[in-house]
């Protein structure tokens, strides 16, 4: 009987951790750049915050990790190298997006090159494409939905706020002091919620290439599964976070701590909301699009054009090349075997 941990599913499991932890730079980073913007946190304690919490929002449920293996690509045939393309093609664009300091989507990227993998073991198979397109698009309409949810309650939050303190009084500073401390706690809730939902996204798949080995006798995510990807995806953003949040924290908007709590506040019930009916959401395209929601209120702050457009060119980009970046690494792969 053939060992199941073969060489492919070591080295898709290796490379499914580096994801995560190249995710670390983008997705965990921003849900406390806020928090850094408005002076309520320094970056080594922002950074430490935001690392403990998401780890611990890991082990909330494993929901969207069911979604994630499931929902994308036909679950039978997730195996090794198609986990291995799928997470190799999410870190060459992690890697290039956050050398630019642009706050793109991780789960965009692994999402796109999971269809693109899939695309390709289709056609080098010469069958359907194993690709669930019903859920695939339930997915993207999440993915899409979910950043306008989050620029509109952050907008409206804000507005409240504002009126509420007779508008002068969001650039007052007793408000500012109260709503400083605040952030400690939202920028924290924000990283759970982002834990919960962020680090699940190669958990489900990492179990199941390893179900479809023969190394689990059935398919479920075992504890060290959850504890290496959410000590991988913490981990990541102590140690690259910093260029990214520099982008939001300082390139979008000028941010008052009022805003920032409105922002954090918004974008945490955003994804927690998703994380409950178990849908993988972009907690940056979240908290990005929250950030520009407070800044979009008359007066407080609009986020520079320049920025947000390339933002979005980025975002546009982020779904086609990763599905070319899925396909040819699946490609390789596969002509590797054969060889």
């Amino acid at each position: 009987m053939p060992d199941p941990w073969s060489a492919s599913l070591l080295l898709a499991l290796a490379l499914a951790l580096v994801f995560n932890f190249v995710n670390g730079f983008h997705d965990p980073s921003n849900t406390v750049a806020t928090s850094i913007a408005t002076r309520a946190l320094t970056l080594p304690a922002a950074l430490m915050l935001g690392a403990a919490a998401s780890f611990a929002g890991a082990f909330v449920s494993h929901k969207v990790a069911f979604t994630m293996a499931q929902s994308v690509a036909v679950a039978d045939f997730v195996d090794a190298p198609l986990l291995a393309s799928a997470c190799a093609a999410g870190i060459v664009w992690n890697l290039v997006t956050w050398r630019q300091g642009l706050p793109t989507s991780s789960t965009h990227s692994l999402v796109a090159g999971l269809t693109g993998a899939a695309l390709a073991k289709g056609w080098l198979g010469g069958g359907q494409a194993p690709v669930e397109w019903g859920w695939l698009v339930t997915i993207l309409l999440a993915l899409i939905i979910s950043p306008a949810l989050g620029f509109v309650a952050a907008y409206a939050l804000f507005t409240l706020a504002a009126r509420l303190m007779g508008g002068r009084g969001v650039a007052t500073r007793k408000p500012n002091r109260m709503a400083a401390r605040a952030q400690v706690f939202s920028a924290a809730a924000m990283s759970f919620a982002n834990g919960a939902n962020d680090a699940q996204k190669t958990m489900g798949l990492m179990a199941l290439a390893m179900f479809h080995a023969g190394a689990l006798p059935e398919f479920y995510v075992p504890l060290w599964v959850t504890v290496s990807c959410a000590l991988a995806v913490s981990l990541g953003m102590v140690a690259g976070g910093f260029r990214v949040i520099r982008t939001v924290a300082k390139k979008l908007t000028g941010l008052q701590p009022v805003q920032g709590l409105c922002a954090e506040l918004s974008s945490g019930a955003v994804t927690l909301g998703a994380t409950l009916a178990g849908m993988p959401v972009s907690t940056t395209h979240v908290m990005v699009s929250s950030v520009v929601g407070v800044g979009a209120v008359k007066s407080y702050g609009r986020a520079p054009r320049v920025v947000v457009l390339s933002i979005l060119n980025a975002w546009l980009v982020t779904i086609p090349a990763c599905v070319l970046l899925g396909a040819a690494g699946y490609g390789c792969l596969n002509y590797l075997v054969a060889s």
